[in-house]
């Protein structure tokens, strides 16, 4: 698929600059999420009471 490359790109980037506060380096869609953090502190980032 010809766009997806980039789609992919636009949501790394977009996840990247949604956790820049909170000091986690988010470099691909594999290493980066395999402990659960990145995705934790992205819910936090819209939900900080529930999580």
């Amino acid at each position: 698929m010809p766009g997806s490359v980039c789609k992919r790109d636009a949501l790394l980037k977009w996840c990247v600059e949604r956790l820049a506060n909170y000091g986690i380096s988010i470099t691909n869609f594999s290493n980066s999420w395999t402990d659960g953090i990145a995705f934790c502190s992205l819910l936090h980032s819209y939900l900080p009471d529930r999580i």
